[in-house]
């Protein structure tokens, strides 16, 4: 499950009030968190260790349109990592982020299972692991 950051509320309000437009990543960039971040943004990446965000094209092979029942997204790819050159800590979160490194948040989310990242370890998403649910 995922959360919507503030910059996000903040860019639909200024593009539904006002037709303030904000551009649409062509790719987004899911990052790990060994502390998640919240609205506001925080948490603390991981870095080191070989680790770089997991870029995926935004498009609706990789995020099917969204259901009009569930008002619910997914991920239908897999979303991988490169393997752990040294620990990267116990991953507890993820961002969907607009950019490889800073940028802005889009959205955030807890693992359901935190996870040890080790030496030769590599992390990933499965196929419909990040469910994001608008209300």
């Amino acid at each position: 499950m995922a959360g919507k950051s503030d910059w996000l509320e903040n860019a639909f309000l200024d593009q539904i009030l006002g037709a303030v437009s904000f551009p649409v990543a062509a790719t987004v960039w899911v990052a790990l968190y060994t502390t998640t971040p919240s609205e506001t943004g925080g948490g603390v990446e991981v870095t080191g260790g070989g680790y770089a965000r997991a870029a995926v094209v935004n498009n609706t092979t990789n995020w099917p349109v969204a259901s009009t029942a569930s008002l619910t997204k997914f991920n239908a790819v897999s979303i991988g990592y490169v393997q752990a050159s040294a620990s990267w800590g116990t991953v507890s979160g993820f961002a969907i982020m607009s950019a490889s490194a800073a940028g802005n948040m889009y959205y955030f989310g807890t693992l359901s299972t935190a996870r040890a990242i080790e030496v030769g370890d590599t992390a990933q998403f499965a196929s419909r692991d990040i469910l994001i649910t608008e209300e």
